[in-house]
């Protein structure tokens, strides 16, 4: 399972599963909207 961010200032990345803490803490430092990959 695959995660995906953006912001309105063009930041994105993506994370993995098993960084998901990491990705919830980037996301909401960045002021982004998180994302589930779907078919990945």
């Amino acid at each position: 399972m695959e995660f995906y961010y953006e912001n309105s200032m063009g930041d994105h990345g993506t994370f993995s599963e098993n960084n998901l803490v990491k990705a919830i803490y980037t996301e909401w430092n960045v002021e982004a909207d998180l994302y589930l990959k779907d078919g990945i």
